[in-house]
């Protein structure tokens, strides 16, 4: 959540689905403070090998391929 509210023009990020979650955020957001940038630094370091968490979904739109059935069954909503 730090780096998404360092970002220049971002004011919110997507809150918690849990109200105990959404609680210790807005606590948090009370003592916010915005990456500096060695820390900034350190993540791309950090992220510079890591692969795509999306990448068999990503394969499969490059491939044209059929969607997958959804993991989901009984979810009400069409995206899932």
């Amino acid at each position: 959540m730090r780096f998404t509210l360092s970002q220049p023009n971002v004011a919110a990020g997507i809150p918690p689905s849990f109200l105990d979650l959404l609680d210790r955020a807005i606590e948090a957001a009370k003592y916010f403070k915005p990456l500096d940038e060695p820390a900034i630094g350190q993540l791309k370091q950090m992220a510079e090998n890591r692969g795509s968490l999306f990448a068999r979904e990503e394969q499969s739109v490059a491939l044209n391929l059929p969607r997958m059935e959804s993991r989901y069954p009984d979810c009400p909503h069409a995206c899932a």
